[in-house]
């Protein structure tokens, strides 16, 4: 049966600082609580860091450069351990750290006809770090909080008029 009630309080913070061409960011989720009533006479259980509900917090920080049309970023995601309660003991699925990076390159708008253009590489999963053991169905791996796709690469190429 569906749940009847389904109550969330949290909070999201985002501290950005810019340091001449650097730039700092942090971002963190903090769910308070996560809670649910399966029954209308029943209490509302905190569901917090149980697997497919949110975590009790998660983190995102970046680091940023930019100079004559160079730009570097950099991501670091941390997901906290949480448990899975769909084996048939719970067990803990563990932390969960990527980094990512970007670097790119625009031409200035005085490049003439290339003025605008910008190239760009993008790498998630940096370091190609394989997501944590999480029993979840047919698969090993918890697909609401990791992938099991590894290092991802991508080539950007934008214009802007």
């Amino acid at each position: 049966r569906a749940a009847v009630e389904d109550a969330r309080d949290g909070a999201h913070l985002i501290a950005h600082h810019h340091l001449r061409q650097h730039s700092l960011r942090r971002c963190f989720n903090n769910a308070d609580s996560q809670h649910l009533r399966e029954e209308p006479r029943e209490p509302l259980l905190d569901r917090r860091s149980l697997i497919e509900f949110p975590t009790k917090y998660n983190l995102r920080g970046s680091l940023s450069w930019e100079k004559d049309g160079f730009r570097m970023a950099t991501f670091i995601n941390h997901l906290p351990s949480y448990t899975n309660t769909f084996t048939p003991t719970p067990t803990t699925v563990s932390a969960y750290t990527t980094v990512d990076l970007t670097l790119g390159y625009t031409f200035g708008d005085n490049a003439g006809a290339l003025g605008g253009l910008g190239f760009a590489v993008e790498v998630s999963n940096l370091f190609d770090k394989e997501p944590p053991l999480a029993r979840v169905a047919n698969q090993l791996f918890d697909s609401n909080n990791a992938s099991a796709l590894g290092r991802l690469v991508a080539f950007r190429v934008r214009k802007s008029f």
